[in-house]
């Protein structure tokens, strides 16, 4: 499969199980125990959130500038480090996840969320490893 192919089925699933289960989560365990999300509302998109931020979190560490990348994490609003949809992480993220969990958070973001002005501005910076943590390159 294509890149662009493994993209489109992967935010196809994220709608898919948005519209299966309902923007509480994408976790068919929890919407089969008529559970909602962390924050407890039938259409909130915040354990996806919550998922994301963890995951971004969690692999950001790095010795070296090429230990750094970026992910565009369109509807992710918190914790932005720039005003662009970059999120800078390390080589060891699970990049195909991510992009599952941005898929199901943009999915949720249009119906639970409407009003949601996902994306960002077109300004970027390159991924630098600034004391330990990718980051973006923000240096005059």
């Amino acid at each position: 499969m294509r890149p662009n192919e493994a993209n489109l089925m992967s935010r196809l699933s994220a709608i898919f199980m948005v519209l299966a289960y309902g923007c509480g989560t994408s976790d068919p365990k929890v919407a089969e125990e008529g559970g909602t999300d962390a924050g407890g509302d039938a259409c909130s998109c915040a354990a996806i959130e919550a998922r994301l931020l963890a995951e971004v979190s969690g692999n950001r560490s790095c010795a070296t500038d090429k230990e750094c990348s970026t992910i565009a994490l369109r509807c992710l609003l918190v914790d932005r480090p720039t005003c662009s949809d970059a999120f800078y992480i390390n080589l060891d993220a699970d990049v195909a996840q991510l992009e599952s969990d941005s898929a199901a958070l943009d999915a949720c973001a249009a119906t639970c969320d409407p009003e949601r002005h996902c994306g960002g501005c077109l300004m970027g910076y390159p991924a630098v490893c600034d004391n330990g943590t990718c980051a973006p390159d923000i240096s005059p």
